[in-house]
């Protein structure tokens, strides 16, 4: 927030264009407005990553129309997908992993939950067919043909190098008939039906480990670490299992009550980007 009171809107995505203009574009004015529109300082890897992915999608791209985003936010998850096309009837989501020659089962999950965040928050991706795409720059191997969308129309997880990225987009285009999607109305339609608040913040830090949780009841280590656990076999600190705790804090405090929501809204939280993130009743 300024000193005057305005807010200061984020972009939904640190580049959007047509196709038209991005191959037509340099690739150190595309990177330009994405270190413009970075929320953080941009460091040599990131900055070289982009240079990159803009390499990629401009030798993949070529002879396509559409619209294409870049780092397009994903408020539920807290991230960025590395890039969003907008062509014909179908929604293209694709994730690249700079020089990496395996594909990854946690990189697949990874640019599957952003095409189903879209598919179900994302109000425009309710309806049209969503293909997701990992991109390993350096893998010899990569998939060929589409596997059968599920119910939602949401496809599978591809697998790709750098140079099948081409032929797969255009077998979804291919196989993808319908009405022609409008890029700039896509890009700004807002997420509905909203997260809320809890179900944000639970979708931001799943990403994150605790090791520990001290409290002056005792202190529950992560199950996982079991480093931890041998280094604190024997001691003299309370160590106590974190359902243990649980019981503790209920049986003071009482087991939780789901909250009764009105109809009134009170507060509207939104992020940056003017993206509505929640609705207070």
């Amino acid at each position: 927030m300024l000193a005057n009171g305005d807010v200061v809107r984020l972009p939904r995505a640190y580049y959007r264009e047509t196709l038209d203009v991005f191959l037509c574009a340099t690739r150190e004015t595309v990177l330009g407005t994405l270190v413009a529109n970075s929320e953080m300082t941009v460091e040599p890897p990131q900055r070289d990553a982009w240079l990159e992915e803009i390499e990629i999608l401009r030798a993949s791209l070529q002879g396509l129309s559409g619209t294409l985003f870049l780092e397009f936010n994903i408020p539920r998850m807290g991230r960025r997908i590395d890039a969003v096309l907008v062509s014909g009837a179908l929604v293209v989501v694709v994730e690249f992993k700079i020089g990496e020659t395996h594909y990854l089962r946690a990189d697949l999950d990874q640019v599957w939950d952003y095409a189903l965040d879209l598919k179900n928050f994302h109000e425009a991706s309710h309806a049209v067919p969503v293909l997701p795409i990992l991109v390993a720059t350096e893998a010899q191997i990569a998939d060929r043909s589409l596997s059968v969308p599920h119910e939602d129309q949401v496809y599978p997880p591809l697998r790709s190098n750098t140079q099948g990225l081409r032929g797969l987009i255009e077998l979804g285009l291919r196989e993808v008939q319908g009405d022609v999607l409008n890029g700039v109305r896509w890009g700004d339609a807002p997420y509905h039906p909203t997260p809320t608040i809890i179900e944000a913040a639970q979708s931001l830090y799943a990403q994150h480990s605790v090791d520990a949780i001290a409290t002056d009841r005792g202190i529950a280590i992560n199950p996982t670490r079991k480093d931890l656990l041998k280094k604190v076999r024997g001691s003299s600190l309370n160590i106590v299992d974190i359902k243990e705790l649980r019981d503790i804090a209920y049986s003071e405090a009482g087991n939780p009550v789901e909250p009764e929501y009105l109809d009134r809204i009170v507060s509207i939280v939104q992020f940056r980007d003017g993206t509505v993130l929640d609705t207070i009743r």
